[in-house]
């Protein structure tokens, strides 16, 4: 089990994640809206939603994790593969 640090990108059209709120809703309704940018210099790249690593936590930062930390999140994919967000 690991912790990766991102922030977290609506995929049609790059915009960063305004809310946890809209995170979750869009994580729920369909995980394929969202991608997560990794901030480790070691790591960079993106990770879409369908690419969490089973056992895994994702630890999101935003809206943005370099300018703007106003709220986190937790996201992880369960035994059964269902995304979940805390």
């Amino acid at each position: 089990m690991g912790y990766i640090n991102v922030g977290a990108y609506l995929v049609y059209n790059m915009e960063r994640v305004k809310y946890k709120k809209q995170l979750k809703e869009l994580i729920n309704s369909d995980p394929s809206l969202v991608t997560f940018d990794r901030t480790s210099a070691y790591e960079g790249g993106f990770l879409n939603a369908s690419e969490i690593p089973q056992g895994d936590t994702l630890v999101v930062v935003g809206p943005d994790p370099y300018n703007a930390r106003k709220w986190y999140a937790n996201v992880i994919k369960t035994a059964d593969g269902t995304i979940k967000v805390t």
